[in-house]
């Protein structure tokens, strides 16, 4: 089952968002509610919510850090709607967005490690895809690395990814594929250089060593007379 955290007012639209998201795209809903102001009691968001069949609400209290952080730089900056009035709504969106990608990556941490003890998260896996490091199929670098570096002894093996922005990825490792390097002309003569360096590196290692049991030492101001 697909997971949407919405960020959720408690108006006629986001409640019917809920319903909507639910029927449309048979997700789980969490709401998640900034709690800067403008509603005085915050058990009528859950319960809104909860009537939306939303299966999770976070009411978080962000009015401190929307004072600070938002509203009095905007003062500072004489920040106007099309230069007639002072900004008010369109400030605490940057807020929200910020703490609504927080709930998403912090539930789907949540789902991995649930994965990771054996649990039943309630996933539903897309087409599966066959990825390398040099097809990476659009998965981003970041999500690849963990991909790659996911302990896969045991499958189905799990990996999980913050996406910025657009919160929280669970990737579903089901077999690995041994790779043949087969290295390009340029890779193999870089190949060649570093073996023909570490040789030269251990053979002067060698005479080192040889010069040290037998105290030897060269005399260059002698060699340079001759």
């Amino acid at each position: 089952m697909k997971k949407v955290v919405l960020a959720f007012s408690g108006g006629l639209d986001t409640s019917c968002a809920v319903k909507w998201l639910q029927e449309q795209y048979g997700a789980e809903v969490i709401c998640f509610s900034a709690f800067i102001g403008e509603v005085a009691d915050k058990s009528k968001l859950r319960k809104r919510a909860n009537a939306g069949g939303a299966t999770k609400i976070y009411i978080e209290d962000l009015k401190e850090e929307f004072a600070k952080d938002f509203i009095m730089p905007a003062l500072w900056a004489h920040a106007r709607y099309e230069g007639k009035y002072p900004l008010a709504t369109a400030l605490g969106r940057p807020l929200i967005a910020k703490h609504l990608v927080q709930v998403a990556q912090k539930e789907g941490a949540e789902k991995l490690a649930l994965l990771a003890k054996g649990g039943d998260a309630g996933l539903q896996w897309s087409a599966a895809k066959t990825v390398s490091r040099r097809e990476a199929q659009g998965i981003a670098p970041a999500a690849l690395r963990k991909i790659m570096t996911a302990d896969a002894s045991k499958l189905p093996a799990h990996a999980g990814a913050e996406r910025g922005d657009r919160g929280y990825a669970i990737f579903r490792i089901s077999k690995v594929i041994p790779g043949e390097y087969k290295p390009d002309s340029q890779s193999a003569d870089a190949l060649a250089a570093l073996d023909r360096q570490s040789g030269a590196e251990q053979f002067d290692a060698y005479v080192a060593s040889l010069r040290a049991r037998a105290k030897v030492e060269i005399n260059s101001a002698n060699l340079e007379k001759k």
